[in-house]
């Protein structure tokens, strides 16, 4: 089970522990008394999976900060010098609900929708992180976002639709892993561009819809 993230403010993970009234001190009592209530083994039993299932091990409160980093990829894989990185910051307003913003760069290559241009990215994300008490911790989300080459009139929009899991190195740490469907409002995914003539070009294919990989790493505070 994740450990409480220790911060001024408090803990931003909460959870349920095993002592208690119908903890772990419990459990074992009740298999002591197995041979006056044989009944009483019965819930012992079943006592650990329901607490498993029901344990809030991993609630991320609200009030804490996500400082994140990631490096990215399309599926099929596009024509990168630099393949897509970006740096965001998320906040908690609400238990295990986070929304935040985000600024990326990618530098294409010949066979892309940006032809041998830098891209910036920027937009905003929203995830919702579920609570498990398991040491991978899924979430998905959305990413609505503008992606602005170096020519004044290729802008493309897009929607990034997403799951993906979290593996907490520390209290503090954890590394994430994505996968999602980006639609763009312009055919980016895919492209293969033709040189027709020494002053002319062509980009074929290329699809509005698109696979896209990430990794990243994220700091709770």
């Amino acid at each position: 089970m994740v450990g409480a993230l220790i911060v001024a403010v408090g803990p931003p993970f909460v959870g349920k522990g095993l002592d208690g009234p119908h903890g772990k001190a419990d459990i074992i009592t009740q298999i002591k008394e197995f041979r006056m209530r044989p009944t009483t083994f019965i819930t012992a039993v079943f006592a650990p999976l329901l607490l498993a299932a029901t344990s809030q091990a991993a609630v991320i409160r609200p009030g804490v900060f996500d400082a994140r980093a990631d490096l990215g990829m399309e599926v099929p894989v596009g024509d990168y010098d630099v393949p897509p990185v970006s740096l965001g910051l998320g906040y908690f307003p609400a238990p295990n609900l986070e929304a935040g913003v985000f600024l990326g760069y990618r530098k294409m290559g010949w066979d892309s929708y940006w032809r041998n241009s830098g891209v910036w990215e920027l937009g905003l994300f929203g995830e919702y992180h579920l609570d498990v008490n398991f040491p991978l911790h899924p979430h998905a989300g959305i990413r609505l976002s503008l992606l602005d080459g170096d020519e004044s009139s290729d802008t493309v929009g897009q929607l990034l639709i997403y799951s993906g899991a979290k593996y907490f190195l520390s209290e503090y740490v954890a590394l994430a892993a994505n996968i999602g469907v980006a639609f763009a409002t312009d055919s980016i995914f895919d492209v293969t561009t033709l040189t027709i003539s020494e002053t002319e070009v062509r980009s074929e294919g290329g699809d509005s819809v698109g696979l896209f990989l990430s990794v990243g790493i994220r700091y709770f505070y």
